[in-house]
């Protein structure tokens, strides 16, 4: 696993980094290659070399309580791509749109986080169609032709 996903070696992720990236992203379609294009690329943007270097933004449990909270009170009908995405696959909904990806940006305000939440799934239905929005996103390339999804 370790050299599929690292394959400069002053990049090299710990045996113990692949093991547990290889077990979250296990059953969700994600192919070793495609792990490693999104480590490089975070590596590259965050400028570490071990997800242990890599800064913590921790929302604490309260925080993702208060956005659970906020998107409890958003009408169904409202969030309905959120809601059919969460029920088809949860794990991608979970690793595609972790809740500090919306409280951090909003400054912990829960309900103007809940309203982006929604508004990516929904953004993402519009783009990627009723039937593929909720696989995982993965960057496809065939010679000239790149793809997602």
């Amino acid at each position: 696993i370790t050299s599929i996903m690292n394959p400069e070696p002053d990049t090299a992720l710990s045996e113990q980094d692949a093991a547990m990236i290889a077990a979250m992203f296990a059953g969700c379609g994600y192919r070793p290659e495609e792990l490693a294009a999104t480590l490089q690329a975070e590596r590259d943007v965050l400028g570490t070399q071990s997800l242990s270097q890599a800064p913590t933004s921790v929302c604490t449990p309260a925080a993702i309580q208060g956005l659970h909270d906020a998107l409890a009170l958003i009408p169904d009908c409202q969030k309905r791509a959120y809601s059919d995405a969460l029920r088809q696959n949860p794990r991608v909904v979970e690793l595609e749109s972790p809740p500090s990806r919306f409280l951090i940006p909003s400054q912990y305000d829960f309900w103007q986080a809940a309203q982006r939440l929604v508004a990516y799934w929904d953004k993402r239905r519009d783009i990627f169609g009723q039937e593929r929005y909720a696989r995982p996103l993965i960057l496809c390339s065939d010679d000239d032709d790149v793809s997602a999804l």
